[in-house]
């Protein structure tokens, strides 16, 4: 099964993205007990691209890839953004405590994917961003 949607950088267009990603995924084989958890991580990526890499500008687009196997899904969000360079491991080492005592708005996002994807890739190619998730199907 494979589906693609393309959507405005607008956070008000997160709603459309949950909604794409239950729909294509609900009438397949996968286990709908991590289809919330697929959801709120895909959303998140959406979201970190669409404010941090475009600025909420209504002007770019975030354009979303699924594909489910039969032992894999893969979802690809792929944006023309600009990003600052970050040291994403320190991120994921953080305990959730020490974001939420930061006093920074966020920083939440990078955690919850890698919390519910088996992996959470992150490269540009030919000036095209991409962060591509990936979760095992048992």
């Amino acid at each position: 099964m494979k589906a693609e949607l393309s959507t405005a950088c607008s956070k008000c267009n997160l709603h459309l993205i949950r909604e794409f990603i239950e729909n294509s995924l609900s009438n397949t084989h996968m286990p709908q007990s991590i289809l919330p958890q697929v959801v709120l991580a895909v959303d998140e990526a959406c979201a970190n691209a669409m404010i941090h890499g475009n600025s909420c500008d209504k002007g770019k687009f975030l354009q979303i890839k699924i594909e489910l196997s039969a032992n894999k899904l893969q979802c690809w969000i792929c944006d023309v953004g600009q990003y600052e360079r970050m040291d994403r491991n320190k991120t994921l080492h953080q305990s959730t405590q020490e974001i939420l005592q930061s006093g920074k708005k966020g920083g939440l996002g990078l955690f919850l994917m890698h919390s519910i994807m088996d992996k959470v890739e992150f490269y540009t190619r030919d000036r095209i961003n991409f962060c591509h998730l990936t979760k095992k199907i048992a």
